[in-house]
């Protein structure tokens, strides 16, 4: 029992009572000061007290007005947060502090920004997916089927031009460059899609054919400091760094004015780094 009174007694006023505090303080403070000063008005009322009478009722205006903006002080930041709260940037909090209906529409507002976030990054981890789960599905598709199409054509063109005669052996040169073009073209765009690598072997050694890669298709010189020791993390972090790898090295061979030298680094206390 005793302790539910504490917890009553300790708990935050309401507002309505601060807001009746605050107007009780202040009318007695005016009737106390009245009786202090003993103020009278005559018939007809002179200058002072007039002006006595004017400064009571503003001064006491004032007052409730400084009192009232500190007992409503969590609702502007509150509004203030609403506001600027961006989701992108998430973990702004308001501090429940103030009158108990404050205390309520704080926490609530704390906890629905919560929701937001949590919501917002399974929203989004599921877009990844997703996205991935797709770039899977075509690169395999360009393996197994363009790839494999385009293959069988350099075999019929290989056959053909064994057995064609000179005139015509140009001509099958030529569109056996062409299919051999093709087909190292839809196999650069499916390891871009999803790179086999990255399944079968690891961050450290796609970084290590990332970087091949870009060296050969590029001006740049890429340099490595791959630890292939290094342990494992989950898929999810592994693609996630190599889409950040992914993009960086593509950024740099967009910048031809310059010779690029990029870090590609595996190992670190965070992880990967590029």
């Amino acid at each position: 029992m005793t302790g539910t009174r504490r917890s009553q007694f300790g708990a935050p006023a309401s507002l309505f009572w601060r807001v009746f505090l605050v107007n009780a303080v202040l009318v007695t403070a005016a009737v106390v000061l009245l009786a202090i000063t003993l103020l009278t008005v005559s018939n007809p009322a002179t200058a002072r007290q007039l002006s006595l009478l004017a400064a009571g009722p503003v001064v006491l205006l004032v007052a409730n007005g400084l009192l009232l903006r500190v007992s409503l002080r969590p609702l502007h930041r509150l509004t203030s947060l609403m506001q600027r709260i961006d989701l992108l940037q998430p973990g702004d909090r308001l501090q429940v502090a103030g009158a108990r209906e404050l205390n309520v529409v704080l926490s609530a507002f704390n906890e629905m920004l919560g929701r937001l976030e949590a919501e917002r990054r399974m929203s989004s981890s599921r877009s990844v997916g997703q996205q991935e789960e797709e770039r899977r599905r075509i690169a395999n598709e360009l393996h197994e089927q363009v790839g494999q199409g385009l293959t069988a054509l350099l075999l019929e063109l290989k056959s053909a031009l064994a057995e064609a005669p000179q005139s015509v052996r140009p001509g099958l040169i030529r569109a056996q460059g062409i299919a051999r073009s093709n087909l190292d073209e839809v196999r650069r765009i499916a390891r871009q899609l999803r790179p086999t690598v990255l399944d079968d072997l690891g961050l450290s050694y796609a970084l290590l054919s990332l970087a091949d890669v870009a060296e050969a298709q590029a001006d740049l010189v890429v340099v490595r400091r791959v630890d292939t020791a290094a342990p494992r993390v989950s898929t999810a972090a592994e693609l996630a760094m190599y889409r950040i790898a992914q993009e960086a090295l593509t950024n740099a061979a967009g910048k031809p004015h310059r010779r690029q030298r990029p870090q590609l680094a595996t190992g670190q206390p965070h992880g990967a780094s590029c």
